[in-house]
């Protein structure tokens, strides 16, 4: 399948989050146009393809966060570093074994 969230000049595996802010500020990538890349990512890597199935959960608001966040930088500027990069969280569950569960999730609280 085409990649229709495709980044021209933002390595989005690799990209620090200075380089995402300078990408940002740029007008190079919004947050919006990253955060759907990363949805394409993970329906093409997740939830198909290779079915990874590692995301447990993806924030229904995401794309909707990261335009107000984009709107935010056009109004106002940057709140922090990590204004407007979505975040993936991994999750550690603790049992009271030896044996050491983890989980993943994207709750995507962009900052």
């Amino acid at each position: 399948m085409e990649d229709i969230f495709e980044l021209i000049n933002v390595n989005s595996e690799e990209a620090s989050i200075l380089e995402l802010q300078a990408a940002f500020n740029s007008g190079e990538v919004t947050s919006r146009e990253l955060v759907m890349h990363y949805l394409y990512r993970i329906a093409m890597l997740d939830q198909s393809g290779p079915l990874i199935n590692s995301i447990m959960e993806i924030n229904p608001d995401a794309i909707f966060i990261a335009e107000a966040l984009d709107q935010e930088r056009k109004l106002t500027g940057a709140r922090s570093p990590l204004h407007g990069v979505p975040v993936l969280l991994k999750g550690n569950i603790e049992t009271k074994d030896k044996f050491i569960q983890m989980q993943a999730h994207w709750p995507w609280s962009t900052m």
